[in-house]
């Protein structure tokens, strides 16, 4: 199918992942997901919080935003 070849992201839902680790849609860098999605407040080491403070952060900066408004909204917001 279409989205053959790709994983669907936890935060934005887009089949982003495939052949890179980063989702081009919101940003979020995979990271044992398969573990997160089953505890969603669970630190993630890779994005510096959790799924569910991710989702908060993409639902708040709003979406199709460029990556690094993300990256500054998460390091402004999340200390």
């Amino acid at each position: 199918g279409i989205n053959e070849g790709f994983e669907k992201c936890p935060i934005c839902g887009k089949y982003t992942f495939g052949f890179g680790w980063i989702c081009k849609n919101c940003g979020w860098e995979t990271d044992t997901d398969y573990l997160l999605i089953e505890n969603p407040d669970q630190y993630s080491f890779a994005n510096y919080c959790s799924i569910n403070e991710y989702k908060e952060i993409y639902k708040n900066v709003g979406k199709n935003k460029p990556l690094q408004e993300y990256w500054n909204y998460r390091n402004n917001n999340m200390k």
